[in-house]
């Protein structure tokens, strides 16, 4: 079947339901105070985006989020596509969709903690993995970053 879909901004409220699909059992903050390549940031973002990709129904099919995490960097964070939608370039979508807000910004570089099994689609949007993958819980994760 052949879709046709759009990418949007969304609120915190819209995207919720569907990071309860990708961190099962988490409580969800609006952003991470994860910083590259380690630590913690001390201060809420400036800016938050949250957006979606959208099918020909009106239905959230992907989301992804971006905060800046200070001067230089943004985050992109919560990658998710619905598993009947995967394959399609939806996830993608969202990244490149990561990289033109980060441009916006005036940012240099975009930076993910990406789940190994989303890798794929983090390096055919041009992220780089930076150290190993790191195992917590049910997942391994690497940072990876995009520069500008």
């Amino acid at each position: 079947m052949h879709y046709s879909y759009s990418c949007r901004d969304i609120t915190f409220d819209d995207i919720q339901p569907h990071w309860n699909k990708l961190w099962v059992g988490r409580t969800h903050e609006q952003y991470s105070a994860m910083s590259y390549l380690g630590g913690y940031l001390a201060w809420p973002p400036e800016t938050v985006c949250y957006y979606g990709v959208f099918d020909q129904d009106n239905n959230i099919v992907g989301v992804n989020s971006c905060h800046d995490t200070g001067a230089l960097t943004v985050r992109s964070r919560g990658l998710w596509v619905d598993p009947q939608h995967r394959n399609a370039g939806l996830g993608r979508m969202l990244l490149n969709r990561a990289v033109t807000w980060t441009e916006a910004q005036g940012r240099i570089a975009v930076w993910s903690y990406p789940k190994s099994t989303a890798w794929a689609t983090y390096d055919s949007v041009g992220f780089n993995q930076q150290g190993p993958w790191i195992t917590d819980g049910d997942s391994s994760n690497a940072y990876a970053i995009k520069f500008l």
